[in-house]
Formats: structure tokens, C-alpha cells, sequence
């Protein structure tokens, strides 16, 4: 009989979804709030490049980080998964199609290889069912994102979830890689990367 670890037990526990009093409208209001706090505290520049994720269901939405990236003149990226297991990201613009990738993710249509992109990214914002203040998060499972960030993608790297999704402390693995600082509607918890005192794009 296999053994279920103290990860899965977390995912499957429902103890990380949204309170069943809060209503759709409001989980928006709140996803938007966070990421308005994201764009405050990491302000996005011309030029550069911000990996980002499309949100799936239980997830901070990433539209307004998108379209003010854009709009300040910088490059929006999104993660693909390949059928080999690895995750990379390529670019996707605002006419950009999204098309069902590998497990239902979405991404950008069309992409060539040599758009691939792994590292020098300005930043990169990371999705999880769930964040602790150490910076380390529960994903789903997949360990892609773990693997990604093995490598020096960027100097920045941020966790975006809701408020109820940030926990004391989570169970971890030797290969667990923690993100720089964690971003709810409630604002910015510093892990390790400093909060940055820069005016958004003009």
C-alpha cells in the first residue's frame, strides 16, 4: 500500500481553497489587489523581461501584471511544459493566442524554439497552492517549478497567492527551492529579496 506523504495530504485537504464565504466578485476584487501590490512593490521597466504564469483555477490571476508589463514596454513570457518533463518560458505578446498545453495549462501559440527562454529574466512570478514565510511553496506536485528554479533564473523571483494560501510552515524536500518574497492581497512578504523603492514606468 503506497504512502502518502504530508505534501499530498496538504493538497488534498481543502484546508488551502478559498472559505466557502467568499464569493466569486470578491475573489477577483482580491486578485486584482495582489497583483496591484506585485506591480507597487516590483515595478515593471522598459525592457524587461517577466516570466509569468496563465492562472488556472484557485490561482491569482496574472492579466493586470500582463498588460502593465506590456504597457511599460517589457516583454511578458509564460511556461510551457515539454514532453521530456522540463519548463521553459516563451514570449507572448497581446494579440498572443493560448491554446491547451501539456495538463491543461494554457499556453502561447506558435512559439519556435528559439524563442526558448530558461534565464535573465528581470523577474519571474510564481504560482502555488500554497506559500509559507520562509519563502517555500507547495505546488502541484510536478516539480517543475523546483527544477526551473534550481538554476539562477533571476534575481527576482516572487510567489502570488491569496492570503489564505500563506501557512506558518510547510513540509519540505531537499530539492524544494524557496521563492525571494511571497505577494498576497494583504501585501508583500520579504523572504530574501529586498522590496524594491522604484516608480512604475511613465
Amino acid at each position: 500500500m503506497p504512502v502518502i506523504g504530508p505534501k499530498a495530504l496538504l493538497r488534498n485537504s481543502g484546508v488551502l481553497l478559498a472559505p466557502s464565504s467568499i464569493s466569486e466578485e470578491e475573489i477577483d476584487i482580491r486578485s486584482r489587489r495582489a497583483q496591484s501590490i506585485l506591480l507597487q512593490a516590483f515595478a515593471p521597466q522598459s525592457g524587461d523581461k517577466v516570466g509569468i504564469y496563465a492562472s488556472m483555477a484557485g490561482e491569482v490571476g496574472t492579466g493586470l501584471i500582463a498588460k502593465t508589463v506590456r504597457e511599460c514596454g517589457g516583454l511578458v513570457y509564460y511556461p510551457r511544459i515539454t514532453i521530456g518533463g522540463e519548463m521553459a518560458f516563451y514570449p507572448a505578446g497581446p494579440e498572443s493566442k493560448m491554446i491547451r498545453g501539456l495538463f491543461g495549462i494554457p499556453v502561447p501559440e506558435g512559439n519556435k524554439e528559439s524563442d526558448r527562454r530558461v534565464d535573465g529574466f528581470d523577474l519571474v512570478v510564481v504560482p502555488g497552492l500554497a506559500f509559507d514565510r520562509r519563502g517555500y511553496r507547495l505546488g502541484r506536485g510536478g516539480g517543475y517549478y523546483d527544477r526551473f528554479l534550481s538554476r539562477p533564473v533571476s534575481s527576482k523571483v516572487v510567489g502570488l497567492a491569496f492570503s489564505w494560501q500563506v501557512v506558518h510552515e510547510l513540509p519540505i524536500d531537499p530539492w524544494d527551492v524557496p521563492v525571494g518574497a511571497v505577494v498576497t492581497e494583504s501585501g508583500v512578504i520579504r523572504v530574501s529579496v529586498p522590496i524594491e523603492d522604484t516608480r512604475a514606468c511613465k
